[in-house]
This record gives C-alpha cells, structure tokens and sequence, in this order.
C-alpha cells in the first residue's frame, strides 16, 4: 500500500504547465479538498455496498440514478437561476460525450457494486488504485499530455505493486481453497 501510495504522489505532484500559475494553484487546492472529499464519501458507499450483499446490484445501481437525477436538476436549476441565463445549450459532440460518459460510468457503477458485494473491501480496493494508472494514460493518449519520468516512475510503481498484491491474494485464496476439506456451494445465511 505504502509503494502504491507514493505512485499516487509522484503522478499527483507533477505539474500540468498549460495553465496560468494563478488559475493552477486555485484548481490545485479545489481539486485537492474534492478529492479527499471523494475518498470518504467512496470509501463508505464501498463498505455500505459490501453489507448490502442480498440486495441486487440493479437496484443499487438504479437508486444512484434517482438521486443523481434529483440532485442534478436541483444543481442546474440553481445554476441557471444564479447566473441568469438560462440553461445551456450544448452540441451535438458535447451531447454524444455526455451519454457516453453517462453509459461508461453506469458500468463502472455496476462493476464497483458487484466487486464489493464479491469480494472483501480491502482487495478490491487495492485493484482500484488501477484508476490512477488508468487516468495517467488517458490523459497521455487522449488529451496528448506530455509526461515525465516521475510520472512514469509513479504508474509503474502502482501497476506492479497493485499486480503483485492481486498475485498474492489470489494465490493464497486458492491455498484456503484446496486446504478446507469441506467445501460449500451455498453461501448464502
């Protein structure tokens, strides 16, 4: 975790030179108390989902879009009301990007909440610090962001360590596996 962690800080600390040092240093410290925010709020809905284990992931699933509708329409009203302008229209890429984003994310949704309910908290959330090696090559080949060494040196570090933790669990899984001499199908209380 701790090897994971400075990958974490090597890719997080490296600095994005196409924005201005004033508008950097505001979305530095914005990005930076959302994120923590975003590890609390995450780290909670994973424990919540991994004691929801007999409720089914589709209903999950489907009462994470029901209060993201809400709030969101409370959001853009606001928004709307605030500036005075009305809602904003969008184009058609920006459109396609939105339901692409939005189906993309549902599966991630789906994905996340059967994990948890599948596995212990811990594991699957080990797997998750993939995200930032994911994010880090997005941003190389999507958004063409140039890297540096630290960069590379902090992805490498979180995709060997995060590859050598699952290794090792899964094997030990299996040992606990062919050791017990009784082994059950049904699991369910």
């Amino acid at each position: 975790m701790a090897v994971c962690f400075i990958g974490v800080v090597a890719i997080a600390t490296s600095k994005d030179e196409s924005a201005g040092a004033d508008t950097y240093q505001e979305t530095k410290v914005l990005g930076l108390c959302l994120t923590f925010t975003l590890a609390w709020v995450a780290a909670t809905t994973n424990v919540l989902n991994r004691k929801m284990k007999t409720v089914h992931f589709s209903v999950i699933s489907f009462l994470h879009a029901c209060y993201g509708l809400s709030v969101s329409l409370i959001i853009i009203t606001i928004e709307a009301l605030v500036n005075g302008n009305g809602y904003r229209i969008y184009t058609g890429r920006q459109y396609g990007l939105m339901f692409l984003t939005a189906f993309i994310d549902t599966f991630a949704l789906l994905s996340v909440t059967i994990a948890f309910q599948a596995d212990s908290t811990g594991f699957v959330s080990i797997i998750g610090y993939m995200i930032v090696v994911y994010g880090f090559l997005a941003d190389l080949f999507l958004f063409k962001q140039s890297i540096t060494g630290i960069d590379l040196i902090g992805a490498l570090l979180i995709f060997t360590t995060t590859v050598g933790i699952a290794i090792y669990k899964l094997r030990n899984a299996n040992k606990a596996k062919s050791r017990s001499p009784v082994l059950s199908s049904d699991t369910s209380f």
